[in-house]
């Protein structure tokens, strides 16, 4: 179980927030790649701009600055829990899997009977930071949001300017202590979220 908080901001400023936390890297930076998946609800969205929980997101998530070859497409289906007080991932490796089989497998391990299929496709480029307390800070950057077609074709790419700094710790730990010199600059934030309200105008949107 972890807690996560995010900021956000320009590169410069979030870098900044961090610098006097004893960090180091925590190894290379690498592309990121996510398609999230919802149903014809958009339940997952919904659920996530009220703030409801619990509350789940699924993506497949691999890296390098590439698209899966569709025939043996190789990564990890995640299934991503948000509670009350911290979050929980669930992590399902794919291996040489077809993409005729990638959706019913998605829909035989989630036991849901209204189908998912993939909404969008997030890019960005992420570092990693860690101090000797073992609580991690990712920072990302040049943020892409595409389109994707129910046969996972990506389209329409619309590019988001900022970056997104979380602080990944422990439960048992204090994040207002870990994070006592910028924690009231944190923001509720998903970049799934971020990418369906950029393409689709017409889904309701509570406030």
């Amino acid at each position: 179980m972890r807690q996560e908080t995010k900021f956000i901001g320009s590169y410069q400023y979030l870098k900044s927030l961090i610098s006097s936390k004893k960090i180091e890297r925590h190894h290379e930076s690498r592309i990121v790649n996510s398609i999230y998946y919802d149903n014809k609800d958009f339940e997952s969205f919904i659920d996530s701009e009220e703030g409801s929980v619990p509350r789940k997101k699924y993506r497949l998530r691999w890296y390098g600055d590439s698209f899966f070859d569709k025939n043996k497409i190789n990564g990890q289906f995640e299934i991503k829990s948000t509670f009350d007080t911290y979050r929980e991932k669930e992590i399902h490796q794919l291996k040489n899997i077809k993409e005729d089989d990638l959706l019913n497998y998605i829909n035989k391990l989630n036991q849901n009977k209204n189908h998912f299929f993939p909404v969008v496709l997030v890019q960005y480029e992420r570092d990693y930071f860690i101090n000797n307390d073992g609580v991690r800070y990712t920072l990302d950057s040049k943020i892409k949001f595409k389109r994707v077609s129910k046969n996972h074709e990506p389209f329409l790419l619309k590019i988001n300017n900022n970056c997104i700094l979380e602080v990944k710790n422990d439960t048992s730990l204090d994040v207002e202590k870990i994070a006592n010199n910028f924690y009231n600059n944190r923001v509720r934030h998903s970049k799934y979220c971020e990418a369906v309200r950029s393409f689709f105008d017409e889904l309701y949107i509570p406030f």
